[in-house]
């Protein structure tokens, strides 16, 4: 089986607690500012990034986004979570397998 690791890296003029709300709201369902390309949900009611709550994901860079049928879609579950510093997601369904890691580093001012 073929192993990878990916690294993406991003300045965000934010807070990490600003960072992380604003994705807590894309996956509540409060905003949809990632669609069409991407499309994320927690489960029940669950609040991201709570160890435990898994939500479910969707995307694709194709016309139609993360509604078409060959979307990539897995399934994540919060394994760890330290705020404003790191948060882990385990892949428990989908293409890949393995865990995400979120690491916020406050640079400059």
């Amino acid at each position: 089986m073929p192993t990878y690791d990916c690294v993406d890296e991003a300045v965000i003029d934010a807070t990490p607690s600003e960072i992380i709300t604003a994705f807590a709201d894309e996956y509540a369902g409060r905003t949809q500012w990632w669609m069409p390309t991407f499309r994320a949900r927690v489960r029940d009611g669950g609040e991201w990034p709570k160890v435990g709550s898994v939500r479910d994901m969707a995307a694709s860079t194709k016309p139609g986004g993360a509604d078409r049928r060959d979307a990539v879609r897995q399934v994540l579950r919060v394994t760890e979570f330290e705020p404003d510093r790191r948060i882990v997601e385990a892949q428990v369904r989908g293409p890949f397998r393995g865990t995400v890691e979120w690491v916020f580093t406050p640079v400059g001012d």
